[in-house]
Parts: C-alpha cells; structure tokens; sequence
C-alpha cells in the first residue's frame, strides 16, 4: 500500500484478512462498515481453522442490504452470537463499527469460539 507501512496492516494483507480501498490503497484513517468488521472477523476465524457455511440469507430484516460477499460471515457471525443488530431486526451493514464495537465484537470471537 502506497498510504501506510504498519507492519500489522501489511501482515493482516498478507493473510488475506483486511483488503485495501483499491490495489495500492489502504484509508488507515478511514472507518470500516459492519459488515467488512464481521467479514473481518470471518476470515480471522477461518485462518485459525474454523468453516463457514455459505447461505444466502441472513435472519436480518435489512438482509437485502447486506453485501453479497460479506453475507456468509455476517449470518455465521450472528449466529454464534459475536454481531448484533441495531434493533428492530435491523444489522445495518452499511452502518459504521466504532473502535469499541470493533473491540467487543473481539473479544465476544475469543469468548465464543474456543
């Protein structure tokens, strides 16, 4: 990436884990959505061993809005019960994670997924 050189961005690449804004690009600053954070999640889960199953729902009301390519981990990740939604049946794909939902959707992985 042309616009950070952290050694934990580069690494998380590598693993195929996070992906850039485009080819040579990362955003460090930007924000990420709901839907990349449990797709993030995802991967890591995946890295370590673990299978997701493909569907082609979620349980979410706004399912339609959900991300094709993030569908499979955002199902998997409700289920197990790491991601919630914002009320109303709602997951709000497009919906930014704070740092601090981003910290406890992790830590709820760790405690969830021995």
């Amino acid at each position: 990436f042309t616009d950070t050189d952290k050694p934990d961005v580069l690494a998380a690449h590598a693993l195929g884990i996070v992906n850039g804004t485009s080819k040579t690009t990362f955003n460090p600053e930007g924000s990420i959505t709901r839907q990349e954070a449990a797709s993030m999640l995802a991967r890591v889960y995946e890295k370590l061993g673990g299978r997701i199953s493909a569907v082609t729902a979620t349980s979410f009301a706004d399912n339609s809005s959900v991300s094709a390519w993030a569908r499979n981990s955002v199902a998997f990740m409700s289920d197990k019960g790491i991601v919630s939604g914002v009320g109303n049946n709602r997951f709000d794909p497009q919906g930014s994670a704070s740092i601090e939902q981003a910290l406890s959707i992790s830590l709820r992985m760790l405690e969830n997924l021995k």
